[in-house]
């Protein structure tokens, strides 16, 4: 249980996991910023040359006062370069998913013995091409994003097998 993996039962299926903190970090850093759109938010990320990660999955980014704050005082204690403006913080935060999906992929692929040539991601975080194009070269693998809302497709696909 060292790389935290699970295996979460289904209808007629196990599917072996790891949760990530995800786009949490994201979503939190818009509401604090009062940024408009995510957009707009990748459009911040792209400016900053700033690349510098953290670990997205320490629990202090469960529930901090300030999540900005909180990876500021990350970046500044870990780097000699501290972040100068909110597309930096952004940007971090981007190249820190991606990382973190990396070793995520990697950790599977120790545990189960394969190779994948791809990683397919779902949902909301499927529309971030920045992102998506971050973790194709932090992973080096494609990225076959569908943005389709995958807990929407099991609800239908249980719901279908009832009726059955």
């Amino acid at each position: 249980m060292k790389s935290n993996f699970t295996n979460e039962g289904g209808l007629g299926y196990t599917r072996f996991q790891k949760n990530i903190m995800g786009l949490w970090i994201v979503q939190e850093l818009k509401r604090e910023f009062n940024i408009e759109t995510y957009e707009e938010m990748v459009r911040l990320a792209k400016m900053s040359c700033y690349q510098k990660t953290f670990d997205v999955n320490d629990s202090r980014y469960l529930s901090p006062k300030s999540m900005y704050r909180e990876i500021e005082m990350e970046l500044r204690k870990r780097y000699d370069k501290s972040p100068e403006n909110k597309g930096d913080i952004i940007n971090s935060v981007f190249h820190s998913l991606a990382k973190c999906y990396s070793v995520a992929v990697e950790e599977i692929e120790t545990i189960t013995g394969k190779k994948y040539d791809s990683i397919i991601i779902f949902g909301g975080g499927a529309k971030n091409n920045y992102l998506n194009s971050l973790v194709e070269n932090y992973t080096k693998k494609t990225v076959n994003a569908y943005p389709i809302e995958a807990s929407a497709l099991g609800n239908i696909k249980i719901q279908s097998e009832v009726i059955k």
